[in-house]
């Protein structure tokens, strides 16, 4: 079911890496259940992460800044021109 869109982020990140604005050498794969488990973790254990950290990890105000936090993660990989050749 995901191999589509497994495609589309190879493609992506070939384009990126061809006009020089994302580095190259990203797995499209890795990618892809790296972005799933950083925005899903939280999600998939909220009772018990809002129980032991003692904060709510359903709010909205909490999701919002998590889903930013995981944007700029992504971006700041995806974008370091630095580190191509690993």
């Amino acid at each position: 079911m995901s191999s589509p869109l497994i495609g589309q982020i190879a493609t992506l990140l070939t384009n990126g890496a061809a006009n020089g604005v994302l580095r190259g050498g990203i797995e499209p794969l890795q990618l892809y259940v790296s972005i799933v488990a950083l925005s899903c973790h939280h999600l998939n254990n909220v009772h018990t992460l809002s129980a032991t950290f003692g904060a709510d990890l359903a709010d909205a105000s909490f999701r919002d800044e998590r889903r930013r936090h995981v944007r700029q993660l992504v971006l700041s990989y995806v974008t370091d021109l630095r580190d191509s050749a690993s």
